[in-house]
Formats: structure tokens, C-alpha cells, sequence
């Protein structure tokens, strides 16, 4: 994980605990998790896949709480994204993982999910 990587979750992080949330902050942390799905999308870690599951979950509650800015969400989102960059020691087995998992939570089901947040955000973005 790049200077550059850590220097914008600092920044996130610092206007989410100064309440500048809004939904640019919230479309750059959605662009980010599709970016680290891209990377990431090879894998076969049911670690990696639930992290993603989480961030995303996470940003969700926050884009969608009636409870506005909701920071507890986007601080967790982000906390969880750090998670899913820290590597991982490979299994010796590449299928040692393969499990129900695979079924559960994949890549595109988890990359679609975003881009119906993206809409979300760009949706709320606009009528306000």
C-alpha cells in the first residue's frame, strides 16, 4: 500500500471526523472499493471476499442511513478496506478456500453491488 494510499484514507478519515460528509466522500471511498476489486479479483480468499462484503455493507449504511452523516459507517468501511490491503499469506493449496464462500460472495455479484451504491449516491447528490 502506496504513501499516496495511506496520505487519502488520512484525508477521508479526517473529513469524516470533521462531518464533511458528503456524497463526493462518499463516491470516492465507493471508486476505491472497485478499484481494490479489480486487484483483488483473482483471488481466491474467503478473508478477502467477507472484507469486501463488510466494507461495502459499511458504506451502504452510511449512503442509505436516515441518520445523516452516519460517520460510524464510513469510519468502519475504511477500517475494513485497510484490512483488505494488509497481504495475505497464500494457502499452498489455491483451492485449499474454495468453499461455499465461492457461492456466496463473488466478484461480480460484489462489484455490481457497488455500482448500485454509486447510483445511490449520485441519485442523493442530486436532489439535494
Amino acid at each position: 500500500m502506496g504513501t499516496s494510499c495511506m496520505e487519502r484514507f488520512d484525508n477521508w478519515l479526517h473529513r469524516i471526523n470533521e462531518g464533511r460528509i458528503d456524497a463526493t466522500l462518499q463516491r470516492e471511498i465507493a471508486d476505491k472499493i472497485l478499484e481494490l476489486l479489480e486487484k483483488k479479483k483473482d483471488s481466491r480468499s474467503t478473508r478477502i471476499k467477507t472484507l469486501f462484503a463488510e466494507a461495502i455493507t459499511e458504506l451502504s449504511i452510511s449512503v442509505n442511513s436516515i441518520y445523516q452523516p452516519a460517520e460510524a459507517g464510513l469510519k468502519r468501511c475504511l477500517i475494513t478496506l485497510k484490512k483488505v490491503m494488509i497481504p495475505e499469506k497464500e494457502p499452498a493449496d489455491p483451492h485449499a478456500q474454495g468453499d461455499d464462500a465461492d457461492e456466496l460472495i463473488n466478484y461480480p455479484m460484489l462489484v455490481a453491488t457497488v455500482k448500485k451504491l454509486q447510483e445511490e449516491i449520485d441519485r442523493t447528490a442530486q436532489s439535494s
